[in-house]
């Protein structure tokens, strides 16, 4: 696929693995994947640290549970927030990064 190609085509069809519903205005960062994990949390699970400050500054939900998506449907996963696959996963990096979010009083 061309790069120009790839530009014009719509991300649901680049990346078919990732499940939004037709008429949300869910970003990419939200998109829930097969197992129903969200993209932060694949970085959770993974200890990608820069990865999930990338999501986070674009938008992502820290505490977003996996499982579910915006209408309440569920797609497996077990309503994990990110925090806690970090946690399960001992990815000290991303539960740094995440930790203000669970810390602060909003």
């Amino acid at each position: 696929m061309n790069r120009k190609t790839r530009q014009t085509t719509s991300e649901s069809q680049s990346y078919p693995f990732l499940h939004t519903h037709p008429h949300s205005h869910t970003h990419t960062s939200e998109a829930i994947d097969t197992y129903g994990y969200r993209p932060l949390h694949r970085m959770a699970s993974n200890n990608l640290a820069i990865g999930a400050a990338a999501l986070l500054k674009a938008g992502a939900d820290p505490k977003a549970l996996s499982g579910t998506d915006d209408e309440g449907g569920g797609r497996g996963g077990g309503g994990e927030t990110p925090m806690a696959v970090a946690r399960s996963a001992g990815a000290w990096d991303v539960m740094q990064l995440l930790l203000p979010y669970y810390t602060s009083s909003s």
